[in-house]
């Protein structure tokens, strides 16, 4: 941990059983709202999960 530093992380998936990257988002603490870091995470999975299908991850029906 790193005082006045906050991070969002999310990881990218193949078709393999390999995880070849992890997309992480760091910015200052100060002025970062709750509100802001929701919408963040929102558009980080949704980057990240576009990332993995065009890796060729299929989810398995749970994890979706």
């Amino acid at each position: 941990m790193i005082p006045g530093v906050t991070s969002l992380a999310a990881p990218v998936f193949t078709a393999g059983e390999s995880l070849p990257l992890v997309v992480t988002l760091v910015m200052p603490a100060r002025g970062t709202t709750e509100e802001a870091l929701v919408g963040l995470s929102a558009e980080l999975l949704r980057s990240t999960r576009a990332m993995s299908e065009e890796l060729g991850y299929a989810p398995h029906s749970d994890d979706a």
